[in-house]
């Protein structure tokens, strides 16, 4: 892992790396000859060198481009069906591989009855493709990285009213095609058996087949708020439940070991293909596998290395997936299971378990430990006492106590496990969701249980077509959801920033410490608990100051087709101004998209550090600019929430930010605030103005935000009328930083408003290749005669200005650019 993360951020060629490798391997072999106590260092430095060799190897080359296709245009795409279509909120989704290792992802909407595209089809379509762009700020997913490396290099959209042509003949793996011939039949199959709740089916789908197409929005936010969003999903918990059942089963028959082991082994594979094939679930087959090779060659199949082998083998056929939050989340669970959770459930629910077990035996053995039998001495006790108060017989007493003390182990197991695997991950879950679920020990220890019976009923009525079993496992579902509901309920709206990299490195440092500790039986145990414990809080109480104190900032923030600025002020205040959004068009049916504000906007600031807001502004209520702001207000808890003319339709946020706690301030030009030095004057809208019943552009909050001798004139998406009253009235100056209005579209950043502000720079927030033509070229042609040097989002990402009232530094994307 070391040698595929520095190769990561140092570029090395195959001779470079082949040379110390071959070095290394002789030095090995040296010393297991020579040095027999330097092998396990010559070993590491050797499994370094070809980590780095192999993520060298494995470095993706330039993506495929299509070849004489200008952006937007539309294409005759024809190739094979490797994902088959599915269909969800009215729009649809299938994979289409084009050429060898080629594909795209191709979407479509979904009106009335759909006709299936399974696995295999030949098909032909007009569709507007694109190559996957990621949001250019800081921290932000690598979408493109993480399509390349499932040899997805485009994305596209059907036309609309376009037909898909399928083609004659097959295409594909014909033992792939059987798979999915049978997932998709297991499908239909469990559709009918859930057909009178389609709620809990939806949950079902995804807990038995790994299918999540039907499960609600909220369903699945509440398992990820809980911290029990791992019991859904198909992963090792549902391969050791299934194939551990089964291998019970067949040795309470009598069965020979190795028909057992088999056996078990085939189905574990054949549930994992069915099931979907992800990687979190082969990685759980894997790791099975290796255990029931360990079992057959009498070997204790230890956590540790099989975590280690399976880790091994996925990043030498892919060293990217180091970088991915599936891979880290599973491996950093497994390792907190092998090296925290075991040695404390060793000395703890283990010896409890086996002194319950062995209640009935009065000598002392070696084959138990001094606590086991210390143990097992009082349970008889008990039991003894338990018979004399209740006249029962000495052996159903002893029966009693034991089930009694089973039960706590488990729980006591329980407990341990979620707490300890919630703690270990305490790093990626603050990096990649900002969310520590406060409730997830509680929320495992019922609703876990309950999954693992809804699995073992779901697939025994899904085989054997029983309603009853099928409808008991629904009723143990739909109680699991509605416990995580009840749970998620309780959990604060707690989201901490991104931490320090240090802080991490040492919390995760600290956890090594505390494994070897535990494992070796160290003094230092309890230290290294509480230096655990220390920085573990650290990190989820951490806090960074927003910006360098008497500097003001402003970025515009790269989120598409809309708007989201981020100013901070001198004295550390921070405003932030529309919440990004996508735009909708009329007659169009609802589609369920990503959240801007949530997985944007807000990670983008969590990014920097920031905790809370002091103010939230919107310019003006259309979707591009106000879609976001539900997620920001929940997240951030502004103190204060700016709008300009607010229409009927955009009431409904600033209840929002009310019921949030935030004072509710509705702006007209004339305001003037300071902050730190900074004054922030308002322009627009005028006092005499009087919204509509829905929001225009002409409602949009313009503000002029000065500090020493610098300004910036943000304009929302104010047109023509606007800014010819502005200039009218006089009531702009010269302006170093202009945002331009509407995205650069021509109906505004008329001459007269550029002659007026002279700006030295331009920010253009538009999305790459939108449909409305932004910015204009009248509009590019318009500025670049003004000589004013333009920053478009589309291009660059993320922008951010940088003033401390004299000196003016522009950072895009590394790009520095200075005025003094």
């Amino acid at each position: 892992m070391a040698g595929i993360l520095v190769a990561h951020y140092a570029r090395f060629t195959l001779l470079e790396l082949a040379i110390p490798v071959g070095l290394l391997l002789g030095i090995v072999v040296s010393a297991h000859i020579w040095a027999p106590r330097c092998v396990l260092a010559a070993w590491t430095a050797c499994m370094f060198a070809a980590g780095a060799a192999v993520a060298e190897y494995k470095r993706p080359g330039p993506a495929p481009v299509v070849v004489d296709a200008e952006p937007g245009e539309a294409l005759l795409v024809a190739g094979c069906v490797v994902e088959p279509l599915s269909v969800r909120d009215g729009r649809g989704r299938f994979v289409v591989e084009v050429a060898d290792g080629a594909r795209a992802s191709i979407s479509l909407r979904a009106e009335g009855e759909t006709q299936p595209l399974p696995y295999g089809t030949r098909v032909e379509f007009p569709a507007r493709v694109r190559s996957p762009r990621n949001y250019g700020n800081p921290g932000a997913f690598d979408y493109a990285g993480y399509l390349a490396r499932r040899n997805t290099f485009w994305t596209g959209t059907v036309l609309p009213r376009a037909e898909i042509t399928r083609l004659d003949g097959r295409c594909g793996s014909h033992f792939q095609a059987a798979v999915q011939d049978v997932r998709a039949l297991a499908l239909a199959r469990l559709d009918g058996l859930m057909a009178a709740d389609p709620a809990v089916g939806g949950l079902m789908r995804a807990l038995l087949l790994g299918d999540d197409d039907q499960l609600r929005p909220d369903t699945s936010d509440e398992f990820r708020r809980t911290g029990t969003y791992h019991a859904l999903v198909i992963s090792g918990l549902h391969i050791s439940l299934i194939a551990g059942s089964l291998l019970w089963i067949l040795r309470r028959a009598f069965v020979p070991i190795w028909v057992r082991l088999v056996f078990s082994g085939l189905v574990a594979w054949a549930y994992t293909l069915i099931a979907g094939g992800d990687a979190p679930v082969l990685r759980a087959a894997i790791g099975f596998t290796l255990a029931l090779v360990a079992i057959a060659v009498h070997r204790r199949a230890r956590v540790l290395n099989l975590l280690a082998a399976v880790a091994m083998l996925f990043l030498v056929l892919d060293p990217g997936q180091l970088f991915e939050a599936s891979f880290q989340l599973s491996f950093a669970a497994v390792a907190a299971i092998g090296g925290l959770a075991s040695p404390l459930v060793e000395r703890s629910a283990a010896v409890l378990r086996t002194a319950a077990r062995t209640i009935a035996y009065v000598r002392p053995s070696s084959a138990f430990s001094v606590e086991i039998q210390c143990l097992r001495v009082e349970l008889r006790l008990l039991a003894d006492t338990l018979a004399v108060f209740t006249t029962l017989p000495v052996e159903r007493a002893q029966w009693t106590v034991a089930t009694g003390a089973r039960f706590i182990a488990f729980v006591t197991e329980t407990v341990i496990l979620s707490a300890v695997i919630q703690f270990a991950l305490i790093a990626p879950s603050v990096f990649y969701f900002h969310r520590i679920p406060v409730t997830s020990v509680l929320a495992n220890l019922v609703s876990v249980p309950a999954l693992n019976v809804a699995v073992g009923l779901g697939l025994t009525g899904l085989i054997t077509g029983s309603t009853a079993l099928s409808s008991a496992a629904a009723a143990c579902a739909r109680f699991a959801e509605s416990t995580v509901g009840w749970f998620a309920a309780l959990e604060p709206n707690w989201r901490p920033p991104t931490p320090a990299a240090w802080l991490a490195i040492g919390f995760v440092l600290s956890l090594v410490l505390l494994a070897v500790a535990l494992r070796r039986h160290l003094r230092i145990t309890i230290p290294a608990a509480v230096l655990c414990v220390g920085l573990g809080g650290w990190m989820c109480a951490y806090d960074a100051p927003p910006g360098a104190t008497g500097w003001l900032e402003f970025a515009a923030i790269d989120v598409g087709q809309g708007d989201s600025l981020l100013v901070v002020f001198p004295d550390g205040k921070t405003m932030l101004i529309d919440g990004g959004g996508f735009p909708t068009f009329k007659g169009a049916p609802p589609v369920r998209r990503m959240d801007i504000g949530e997985q944007v906007v807000s990670s983008y600031l969590w990014t920097r550090g920031l905790r809370r807001l002091d103010i939230v502004a919107l310019t003006h209520g259309h979707e591009d600019h106000a879609q976001g702001l539900a997620a920001v207000l929940r997240n951030f808890h502004p103190a204060e929430f700016w709008t300009g003319a607010v229409p009927a339709s955009a009431t409904e946020l600033v209840n929002q930010a009310r019921a949030q706690g935030a004072g509710i301030r509705e702006l007209r030009a004339g305001h003037v605030q300071h902050f730190g030095g900074a004054l922030v004057r308002v322009l627009a809208p005028a006092q005499d103005y009087t919204p509509g019943q829905t929001a225009r552009n002409n409602d949009s909050l313009v503000l002029e935000i000065s500090y020493g001798r610098r300004r910036f004139l943000l304009t929302g998406d104010a047109e023509r009328a606007v800014e010819l009253e502005l200039v009218t009235r006089e009531m702009l100056r010269r302006t170093d930083v202009l945002k331009l209005a509407h995205h650069g579209s021509k109906t505004s950043t008329l001459p007269d408003l550029l002659a007026a502000t002279r700006p030295s720079f331009a920010v253009i927030s538009a999305g790459e290749g939108n449909l409305y033509n932004h910015p204009h070229p009248d509009v590019l042609a318009r500025i670049r005669e003004y000589k004013v040097k333009a920053f478009r989002t589309d291009r660059v990402g993320l922008t951010r200005f940088r003033t401390d009232g004299n000196r003016l530094l522009v950072e895009t994307n590394g790009l520095d650019w200075r005025e003094d």
